[in-house]
């Protein structure tokens, strides 16, 4: 895996270009731990992350900024992220922006001095199997678009648990999906369509 410590900048950029990084360590950077963005030519970089460790960077652990833009990361940390301007509204362990898309699983996000996960408009962000905590602000702040000219952040997630985060586990508009209650629900009205057509039935 790569290591990357104390760099004056962000530890990797992905500018338009895709990158795959496994079991790599993105630690104590100046800016943030992976930066995705836009190329010059407008197209959106792609990085994938499995099983690394994004930690203790000044401002985002991964940014995810602009159209096109995409993350993958699975079963891996962020945390610890935001330590640098005091006030500063970069300081989310993941931003995702601009159009970006991010898609968790099984990643923590843990401690980060901001929002946990930021879906700024426009944006969508797909969580399985995360675990979002003890973050500065909320677990994730979606945030709210305007009727007709700005489209919403867009969250969904399932088999994730945002607790213990200072201002709460979610704000903004979220979907959940999946999970045991659906199911309930759904065989109990298999169970009522059944029962229905059996007493037809026995009246015949």
């Amino acid at each position: 895996g790569v290591m990357v410590r104390e760099s004056g900048t962000s530890a990797v950029v992905v500018d338009g270009a895709t990158v795959t990084l496994e079991k790599c360590s993105l630690c104590n950077n100046a800016v943030d731990g992976v930066a995705v963005k836009v190329s010059s030519a407008g197209k959106g970089g792609e990085a994938v992350l499995k099983e690394c460790k994004v930690e203790n960077n000044k401002r985002f652990g991964v940014s995810v900024m602009g159209r096109g833009t995409k993350l993958k990361f699975e079963k891996g940390l962020c945390s610890n992220n935001g330590g640098g301007e005091a006030n500063s509204p970069m300081q989310n362990g993941i931003a995702v922006a601009s159009g970006g898309f991010a898609e968790l699983k099984g990643v923590t996000v843990s401690d980060n001095k901001g929002d946990g996960i930021l879906v700024a408009v426009g944006s969508v962000v797909w969580a399985r199997g995360v675990t979002v905590k003890g973050n500065g602000k909320w677990g994730v702040k979606v945030e709210e678009g305007e009727a007709g000219k700005i489209p919403a952040g867009e969250l969904r997630h399932s088999g994730s648990s945002f607790n213990g985060n200072v201002e709460g586990p979610v704000t903004g508009p979220h979907i959940a999906e999946g999970g045991l209650l659906p199911s309930l629900l759904l065989a109990s009205a298999l169970l009522a369509g059944c029962y229905v057509v059996y007493r037809t039935v026995q009246k015949k």
